[in-house]
C-alpha cells in the first residue's frame, strides 16, 4: 500500500521507557512528540498529508477529535501513529472503533503509560491488520517499506518450494 521506495517508521515509549513518539517519513520526523496519540496520514505515494496530536490522557473530548480525524481519510489513505508519554486515560470506545478502520488491534484502556506504534490503512473495516507494537517495558516501533542502508542484510525466508527439473536432455 506505500509506493516503492518510500518508508515510514513509527516509535513510540511511555514515559519510564523513554517518553518519546515519532513517526518518520521517508526518513523525516513529522510527528509533534507531544503527550497522547501522535497520528500521521501519509498517501500512497509517501507525501504527508496530515500529522495531529490528541491528548487522551488530558481529556475524553481529545478522543472525539481524534474519532473524527481518522474518519476524514479516504479508503487507501496509510496512517501511522506513535504515543507518547501516557495515553490510556480518557480514551474512548470511539477512538478504539476508529482506530480500528486503520487495523488497529491493541486497546490501550487500562494500560497506564504504554508505548503503541502502527502503521495502518483505512480500508472502512477492521479487515486488514496494521502493523503494530505495543509494550510497558520497551520502547515499541513499527516500520513499512524501511529500505536497506547496511554493507550486510539477514532475513528470513517464509518458504521454499522444490519442484522436479523439467530439463528433458
Amino acid at each position: 500500500f506505500l509506493a516503492p521506495g518510500a518508508a515510514i517508521v513509527a516509535l513510540s515509549a511511555g514515559q519510564d521507557t523513554g517518553n518519546f513518539a515519532h513517526v518518520y517519513v521517508n526518513g523525516v520526523d513529522v510527528a509533534r512528540n507531544q503527550r497522547g496519540y501522535n497520528l500521521v496520514a501519509v498517501g500512497g505515494n509517501g507525501n504527508v498529508l496530515d500529522s495531529a496530536v490528541f491528548d487522551t490522557f488530558a481529556s475524553p473530548d481529545e478522543s472525539r477529535r481524534m474519532s473524527e480525524w481518522l474518519k476524514q481519510w479516504p479508503s487507501g489513505t496509510i496512517i501511522a501513529g506513535a504515543v507518547g508519554d501516557e495515553a490510556s486515560m480518557n480514551l474512548g470506545q470511539d477512538a478504539i472503533d476508529a482506530l480500528a478502520t486503520v487495523g488497529v488491534t491493541t486497546d490501550l484502556r487500562n494500560r497506564f503509560r504504554w508505548g503503541h506504534a502502527f502503521v495502518g490503512a483505512i480500508d472502512g473495516s477492521s479487515a486488514s491488520g496494521a502493523i503494530e507494537q505495543a509494550s510497558l517495558v520497551a520502547p515499541a516501533a513499527a516500520a513499512v517499506g524501511s529500505p536497506v542502508d547496511g554493507d550486510l542484510v539477514y532475513g528470513g525466508v517464509r518458504s521454499i518450494q522444490i519442484e522436479p527439473s523439467r530439463n528433458t536432455k
